[in-house]
């Protein structure tokens, strides 16, 4: 019932009676491998773009300002390593915001205990920040309750004495 190998005898012209049928067999089995090997591909790039879809979505958490995100490295490749570094990058990101926001702390609380007037202004002149006993020496108020004050230009309360002047030489 099942045709499993076999010898054809051709009379005439039997070179291209045999070479279409070995043409026959190699169109069937060019179109079956045409399909596994595109199933492979498919597969492949799956597993690919799901691993760089990961990447993506660690980077843009981290991009928020979550420095809490690590990816699973999965395999040892390049993605691997790629995902290795990255988690190393932002283990290093958070130590050092975590540093930097005990820093701040420190120089906060530093800030809040002294009871002199505290001005302190970027390179340009600008204040950038008033203790509530510097705005009350100089005239200011608050623009927000947590005695944070936005960048503006200095004041000049005194006659005898020019504070953004004296900013500017410090």
């Amino acid at each position: 019932d099942e045709l499993r190998g076999g010898v054809a005898f051709v009379s005439g012209n039997g070179e291209s009676t045999v070479l279409e049928i070995f043409s026959r067999s190699n169109v069937e089995a060019a179109a079956i491998a045409a399909v596994v090997g595109g199933g492979l591909m498919l597969l492949v790039a799956t597993l690919l773009s799901r691993r760089v879809e990961r990447l993506t979505l660690a980077a843009r958490a981290i991009e928020q300002g979550d420095y809490t995100s690590r990816i699973e490295p999965g395999y040892d490749d390049e993605l691997g390593d790629l995902a290795r570094s990255f988690n190393a990058m932002t283990a290093r990101f958070q130590d050092s915001f975590g540093r930097l926001e005990e820093s701040k702390e420190t120089l906060d609380a530093i800030l809040e205990n002294l009871g002199d007037g505290v001005l302190a202004t970027n390179l340009k002149g600008k204040g950038m920040f008033a203790k509530p006993t510097a705005r009350r020496l100089l005239g200011m108020t608050p623009e927000r309750v947590n005695d944070i004050w936005r960048p503006q230009e200095l004041p000049d309360p005194w006659e005898d004495f020019d504070l953004p002047d004296a900013v500017a030489r410090c």
